[in-house]
């Protein structure tokens, strides 16, 4: 277990140094000081150890946020609020924003990474979901809204724009739109 975790806190200074394009096996048995078949043994591939490493980083880095959702009475403001954290974080911390970058060797932009999300996203909006009575026990429609959530977190991500730029005009914007959102989940066909 010690080998596994010195290898993920090595692979995350490669990415701080060279981007995730530059985090191989060769690169994290150097700097954690293993043999790369130590490498192997923990992690497989070198695209299970960046999908690990990046999922444990955005979820260590997020997780004030995260907890900080959960304390919301209503999904309007979980999602306003974590759309525009997430954003806020990417722009102010180097490895989130490196973490969101779009590169082909970003877990970010694999195939099946809504379906990885969305689980988490869950796992974030359920305290909400439960004291809001429309959303209560619905859990396909949470993971709707989840999956919406996901979408629109990748719109803010890449599809910046002038009007949009700052913090509070975005918080702005999401709080015209979303409430329609979230206000009852539509019946599925």
């Amino acid at each position: 277990m010690r080998s596994r975790q010195k290898i993920l806190d090595a692979t995350v200074r490669v990415i701080e140094r060279t981007g995730l394009p530059g985090v191989t096996v060769a690169a994290v048995a150097s700097e954690a000081g293993v043999t790369r078949q130590t490498v192997y043994a923990n992690f497989g591939s070198v695209e299970e150890l960046r999908t690990e490493v990046y999922e444990a980083e955005m979820l260590r880095t997020l997780g004030a946020l995260l907890e900080n959702l959960s304390t919301f009475d209503s999904l309007t403001d979980l999602l306003v609020e974590g759309l525009v954290g997430v954003r806020a974080a990417a722009r102010e911390n180097a490895l989130v924003a490196e973490l969101f970058r779009s590169h082909d060797d970003n877990p970010f932009f694999t195939p099946g990474m809504i379906d990885r999300a969305v689980p988490v996203a869950v796992g974030v909006m359920e305290p909400v979901a439960k004291r809001d009575q429309v959303w209560a026990g619905d859990d396909d429609a949470l993971a709707e809204l989840a999956e919406l959530g996901m979408r629109l977190l990748a719109g803010v991500l890449y599809a910046d724009s002038t009007t949009l730029r700052d913090d509070a005009a975005l918080r702005s914007y999401l709080r015209r739109w979303i409430p329609a959102i979230v206000a009852a989940p539509a019946a599925r066909t």
